[in-house]
């Protein structure tokens, strides 16, 4: 089973906080947002996940990763 996560978007609506960061980065409980998906689908056993970003994003794919944080996880 695979898992997708659409991560794109200008993150209009939640500015002043999205002028410097992705919107899927904006802190929850000290923890970037996007990260309890990931754990979510993690412990649900889902090993492939593809994550839909903006064209010249380098942020989120700095973030995230490889992934190994979350098979981890998983265990």
């Amino acid at each position: 089973m695979r898992a997708i996560i659409t991560a794109g978007g200008r993150g209009t609506r939640l500015r002043p906080l999205t002028f410097t960061l992705n919107k899927h980065l904006v802190p929850i409980a000290n923890k970037p947002m996007i990260f309890f998906a990931l754990e979510k689908i993690a412990h649900a056993g889902i090993k492939e996940v593809g994550i839909i970003i903006n064209p010249g994003d380098t942020e989120l794919p700095t973030q995230i990763g490889d992934g190994s944080t979350w098979r981890k996880a998983a265990l």
